[in-house]
């Protein structure tokens, strides 16, 4: 017979039936691979748990011998108040979806310690006396429940959507509302962005999913990932069935993370896949960081030029997107890191020699972020609308990595605003936009206008000199 129990840190151990006590290895689906707290001993426990129910645990296999004794644990008895109050009614909503049992309403002693005879009124009770409370800042993503000061909106509607099981080392929080997924199934025009910065300091991810109304990117959603791995989007992707099996989007705005389009394609069917301008202008940027080239960037005019031509290719007609790419890269003062990036993700590398040199399939295909055919005031209206959100959370979250609460609590905020976003929206000609976009839209239909594919350079030296916002 194993059990778990609360780490120090708020992660999860499991004991055996000898008191010898494991932590988690790595975790593949509902198995989980556990190796000794003692770092050089070599004895491992593999468990498994029950689809949608992560408190059943059964070893399937023991590898190795401990090489120590163990330690015989001598755990405090559970504190159970002399007073209880029967709570008339607290009743949390079916809507949330989770891997196991509704987690705000769990016991917080360990697991093996949990009395048939503590009842649910018990555990909301002494939910109640703790609710004026600030939350313990937790260090990891497992092993605590939700507090319900952060399930529910300020106007009482549920916020927590779907939680993957407060004892799943890879937990995935999904953040929204009613109104939200009802938005999700009637438009169908999707699209995603991802922040990292802003994360809780446990995730790796803030991952948004946005609707497009008019030309405005409204978020929706707001997800938790621990990883932006496929198996971690595939698992994001199918709790959105879960969610509402109804949705059926039929475009797609991506910011160029070729994983997690996979995953979508392969849950949602699309007819149609654009690449987001903002996003593949910031991957440039990230890129020309990466390769400590930040300062020069920043005070090189010349070399500012020169990357953003890469961005301005899009603006090419797609024949004329390669001969453009290597006039740009034919200059020695650039990058070959760098070039090198851009050839394999946005062009395709050349393979074979002689008659059989073919360039492959890059990253991201051209017609994935060419924009030359598109609208152009539909492309610049939506490249700042995904700007300006992704700016706005940048500058509202004041801290690199917020602790789990403060950014659940900033997320409820962002949530009651899009509500009060959307009814402008509806009450408003969406046509409308500021004279900045249409003057900036005028300048770069002139410029394209003028094309000559002779003189591609100077083009997308014009294109970009308008794009300065890049």
């Amino acid at each position: 017979m194993v059990h778990l129990v609360k780490s120090q840190r708020g992660g999860m151990k499991l004991v055996d039936d000898k008191n010898y006590i494991y932590r988690v290895d790595r975790k593949y689906g509902f198995k989980v691979y556990w190796k000794c707290e003692r770092d050089k001993c070599k004895s491992r426990l593999h468990t498994i748990t029950k689809e949608n129910d992560s408190l059943n645990i059964s070893v399937c296999s023991r590898v190795g011998e401990h090489d120590h004794p163990n330690k015989p644990s001598k755990p405090p008895k559970p504190k159970v108040s002399a007073k209880k109050r029967k709570v008339k009614s607290v009743t949390l909503s079916s809507r949330i979806l989770t891997g196991e049992m509704p987690s705000s309403v769990m016991d917080e002693t360990p697991l093996s310690l949990m009395s048939n005879s503590v009842n649910l009124d018990d555990s909301i009770n002494n939910l109640k006396q703790k609710e004026n409370r600030i939350p313990a800042i937790p260090i990891g993503r497992c092993g605590y429940p939700i507090p319900l000061d952060y399930l529910f909106l300020d106007n009482g509607e549920q916020f927590l959507l779907y939680d993957s099981g407060q004892y799943d080392p890879d937990r995935i929080l999904i953040f929204g509302s009613q109104v939200a997924l009802e938005d999700l199934t009637s438009n169908t025009d999707w699209a995603f962005d991802g922040s990292f910065n802003c994360s809780s300091e446990m995730y790796f991810q803030l991952f948004t999913l946005h609707i497009i109304i008019g030309h405005v990117s409204v978020p929706r959603l707001f997800v938790l990932l621990p990883n932006r791995s496929d198996a971690t989007y595939n698992r994001l992707f199918t709790a959105l069935k879960k969610l509402n099996s109804s949705f059926n989007p039929e475009t797609l705005m991506i910011d160029f993370e070729k994983t997690n389009l996979n995953a979508f394609s392969a849950k949602f069917p699309l007819k149609n896949i654009t690449g987001c301008l903002f996003h593949m202008t910031k991957n440039l940027y990230q890129h020309i960081e990466n390769i400590g080239l930040k300062l020069r960037y920043s005070t090189d005019g010349d070399f500012n030029m020169k990357i953003k031509c890469f961005s301005a290719l899009a603006f090419l007609p797609i024949p004329d997107v390669i001969d453009g790419y290597i006039d740009l890269a034919d200059d020695d003062d650039l990058p070959q890191e760098f070039v090198s990036y851009f050839e394999t993700h946005y062009i395709g590398g050349l393979r074979g020699h002689g008659e059989r040199r073919r360039r492959v399939k890059p990253t991201f295909p051209i017609e994935l972020w060419n924009v030359y055919s598109k609208q152009i005031s539909d492309v610049i209206k939506t490249k700042n609308s995904v700007e300006e959100f992704h700016n706005a959370l940048q500058s509202s979250i004041t801290n690199m990595h917020p602790n789990l609460w403060k950014l659940i609590d900033y997320l409820k905020k962002e949530e009651e605003s899009v509500m009060e976003k959307r009814r402008e929206l509806e009450s408003i000609d969406v046509k409308q936009i500021k004279e900045v976009h249409e003057n900036l839209i005028i300048r770069l239909e002139q410029v394209m206008a003028e094309y000559d594919s002779s003189q591609k350079i100077q083009y997308l030296k014009a294109i970009s000199c308008n794009l300065h916002s890049f």
